[in-house]
C-alpha cells in the first residue's frame, strides 16, 4: 500500500525619620516603570530551580531509540501553539460592542477578558492585527494568573510574536500554566524538553509532561505518548501501552492517530493483530477529516479491491483527487495513473503528466521514474 533580582525603591526608613521628602509627581512614572520591571523579573525568576510537582510517575529511562518498520507521522514540531480563552461572551453581539465590554472587564483585572483581547488583536477580530497589543494583553492575562494567557504569552516569547524571542521566558510561562494543569502547557513543555527549546533537553521530563498532557486528554500528547512507548524513548518499550494511547488519541479525534491505527491493523505489525475491517474504519475516520494519507490508502484499496473493499475505480479516483488537493505527492502520482489509464475518469494523458510533474517536484520517486520512462520512450 502507498502510505503514503529585586530593586530598592523610595526612601529608606531611616532617611524618612530625617525628613526625606516624598517623590514628586514627575518621578512617579519612573517609579511605576521600576515596579513593573521588578514584577516581571520576579515572574520569571529561577524557573529551573523551582520544583514543579509531577503527578505522573515516570518509569526508568531506557537509552537508545529504535527505528520503526512502518512510517508514522512525524510528531508535531513546536508551532507557536496557542489556546483560545474560556471567557464567555455573547457571540451574537457585534465586534465593536464585544471589544468595549471586554476592555471594561479587562481593565478591572479579569484575566480571561485580557487573554480574549489578546486573541482579538492577534486574529484581527473587529480590530487591526497588532502583535504588540496582542502580546501586551496576553502578558496582563498571564500576570493575572490566567492559564490561557500564560500559555499564549509563552508562545509569543517562543516565536518572537510582538516581542523579542526568549525561549527561557516561554518555558517559565508554560510552567506557570502547567501548575494549573493546562493541557497546552503540558504539550509545549513536552516539546521544549524533547527538543531543548529554552531548557536543556531532558528525555525524562519530556516523557513526564507528555504523560500529564495525555492524562488531561490532549490528543497530541496522547498520540505522542503512544509513540514514546512504542519507541522506548524515556520509558521501557511497551507495545500494548502504545496501542492504548494511540487508540485514546484516535477516539479523541486525532487524525494522525486514526491513520496510524489503520496502518497497524492493515499490516498486523507491532503487536497488533491484522484486522482489515478495523483498518478501513480508522482510515475512513481520518479521511473524514481530510487526512491525505488515509485518503490515499482508501484510494488504493478501492483501486485494487483489497482491504475489505470492493473494487471501484471512480471511488478510488475521487479519493486520490481529494488527497492530491491536500498536497499528498503519492496520491497525485496515483491520480496521474488514473488519468493515463482512464480508471474512474476519462483518459487524459496531458493531465496525467501534469500530475506526474507536480508529484515529482514534491519528491515522489515513482513519479520521477514514470517521467524518465516517458523520456526514454520518446528518444527510442
Amino acid at each position: 500500500f502507498f502510505f503514503g533580582v529585586p530593586l530598592q525603591l523610595g526612601c529608606a526608613p531611616s532617611s524618612r525619620k530625617m525628613g526625606c521628602a516624598p517623590s514628586n509627581r514627575k518621578e512617579r512614572p519612573k517609579r511605576k516603570k521600576m515596579l513593573l520591571a521588578e514584577e516581571e523579573e520576579n515572574y520569571f525568576l529561577n524557573i529551573e530551580a523551582r520544583k514543579t510537582t509531577v503527578s505522573f510517575a515516570a518509569p526508568p529511562i531506557k537509552p537508545g531509540r529504535r527505528k520503526l518498520k512502518i512510517m508514522r507521522d512525524t510528531l508535531t514540531e513546536y508551532d507557536r501553539r496557542r489556546t483560545q480563552s474560556a471567557f464567555v461572551h455573547d457571540e451574537n453581539k457585534d465586534n465593536e460592542t464585544l471589544i468595549k465590554e471586554l476592555l471594561e472587564t479587562a481593565e478591572n483585572g479579569n484575566g480571561a477578558a485580557q487573554n480574549e483581547l489578546g486573541v482579538f488583536f492577534e486574529n484581527g477580530r473587529g480590530v487591526e492585527v497588532d502583535p504588540e497589543k496582542a502580546f501586551s494583553w496576553y502578558k496582563k492575562a498571564a500576570f493575572s494568573g490566567n492559564p490561557d494567557g500564560q500559555v499564549n504569552l509563552g508562545a509569543c516569547y517562543q516565536s518572537g510574536y510582538g516581542t523579542k524571542e526568549n525561549a527561557k521566558k516561554a518555558v517559565a510561562c508554560y510552567h506557570k500554566a502547567a501548575e494549573q494543569d493546562h493541557p497546552n502547557a503540558m504539550y509545549n513543555l513536552w516539546v521544549c524538553y524533547r527538543d531543548g527549546l529554552g531548557v536543556v533537553a531532558d528525555t525524562k521530563k519530556a516523557f513526564e509532561y507528555c504523560g500529564r498532557g495525555a492524562e488531561l486528554k490532549d490528543s497530541e500528547c496522547q498520540f505522542g505518548f503512544g509513540a514514546l512507548y512504542e519507541d522506548g524513548n524515556g520509558v521501557e518499550q511497551n507495545l500494548s501501552e502504545a496501542l492504548k494511547w494511540y487508540t485514546e488519541a484516535a477516539k479523541n479525534g486525532h487524525a494522525g492517530a486514526q491513520y496510524y491505527l489503520g496502518v497497524l491493523y492493515q499490516s498486523g505489525t507491532n503487536g497488533v493483530q491484522m484486522d482489515e475491517k478495523k483498518a478501513i474504519e480508522w482510515h475512513r475516520k481520518a479521511a473524514d477529516q481530510g487526512y491525505a494519507r488515509s485518503l490515499c490508502n482508501l484510494g488504493v484499496c478501492h483501486l485494487t479491491g483489497t482491504g475489505g473493499t470492493e473494487q471501484d475505480y471512480e471511488t478510488a479516483f475521487n479519493y486520490f483527487l481529494e488527497a492530491a488537493e491536500e498536497g499528498h505527492p503519492l496520491a497525485r502520482f496515483n491520480l496521474g495513473m488514473c488519468y493515463e489509464e482512464g480508471l474512474g475518469t476519462d483518459r487524459d494523458v496531458q493531465k496525467a503528466f501534469e500530475c506526474y510533474k507536480l508529484s515529482a517536484e514534491e519528491g515522489c520517486e515513482a513519479a520521477e521514474e514514470r517521467l524518465r520512462q516517458a523520456e526514454d520512450g520518446a528518444r527510442a
